[in-house]
């Protein structure tokens, strides 16, 4: 099977089981949206690439009419061990993606039940959070990731979905955060985690890391996993620095869900390759 992420057959029948989920299949392959970690995202499954070339574009065109049926900004797609995707990517930007950022998940193999706590240095504290600190958190990613970030109606739905909100402060004040799933057999994972730029260098990247990983451990993990966007060195520098070593990556896509936005994008690109024929004539 052709997948655009190794999805193991269990996971995708549960996933086309759940009540909201979105899918469409043929004789040649399969397609489906489903909310995850506050996102939209598209899976596809074909049996062979004759098939994909053939049918991709059918039937996302047949699935979208669902996107407005989800509360989504952008549609996205994870595009995970395939070393030749000279074949897809026309598809994709056939159907109106385009190229987000590359990923990795830095892993944590071998946590330790008996870790010990991170110490905080006077004036910081951690707390147990709650979707009341969503308004704080989203303005840290917001400020911390910039062009990168999930945006606001993504991390609302985080936070209400973690089953641990951590929040680092400084004085009373929100400066930081991590978010972690629910542990799963044995296997944790930190959804997302920021610090406030104007907290950058202090070390609060590695000690909210370190919370996080310890509230994981605490809670039966024995392996956990961080997503990160390697263009931003800071992220590598601090999941290292923790003790995590690189793993899986791939590169993420995005599509918005506005249709306006992608009329006016596909306008923007015919008068700029009018512009490169004709020299500026319009």
């Amino acid at each position: 099977m052709l997948r655009n992420a190794p999805i193991p057959p269990r996971v995708w029948r549960e996933l086309l089981e759940d009540d909201d989920v979105a899918s469409i299949a043929s004789d040649g392959g399969e397609m489906l949206l489903t909310l995850q970690d506050g996102q939209l995202n598209l899976h596809y499954a074909f049996a062979e690439l004759e098939g994909m070339r053939r049918e991709f574009v059918p039937i996302f065109d047949d699935l979208k009419g669902e996107i407005d049926s989800f509360d989504a900004d952008y549609v996205r797609i994870d595009l995970v061990q395939i070393p030749d995707r000279t074949w897809v990517e026309p598809l994709l930007e056939e159907t109106d993606f385009q190229p987000f950022t590359e990923w990795m998940d830095m892993e944590a193999p071998e946590l330790d039940a008996e870790m010990d706590p991170p110490d905080f240095p006077d004036g910081v504290a951690m707390r147990r959070g709650g979707p009341e600190d969503a308004g704080a958190i989203v303005e840290i990613e917001a400020a911390a990731l910039d062009e990168l970030g999930d945006g606001e109606a993504a991390m609302r739905a985080r936070v209400e979905g973690s089953a641990w909100v951590g929040v680092l402060e400084r004085d009373g004040k929100p400066i930081a955060y991590a978010l972690n799933d629910e542990v799963s057999r044995a296997e944790g994972r930190v959804s997302s985690s920021a610090v406030h730029p104007d907290e950058w260098g202090n070390g609060f990247g590695v000690l909210v890391l370190s919370a996080a990983l310890y509230q994981l451990a605490a809670n039966e993990a024995r392996r956990a996993t961080v997503r990160v966007r390697p263009e931003i060195t800071a992220a590598l520098r601090t999941t290292r620095e923790a003790g995590l070593k690189p793993g899986p990556r791939g590169i993420e896509w995005r599509r918005p869900v506005d249709e306006d936005v992608i009329a006016e994008r596909r306008q923007s690109l015919r008068l700029r390759g009018v512009k490169a024929r004709f020299g500026g004539w319009r």
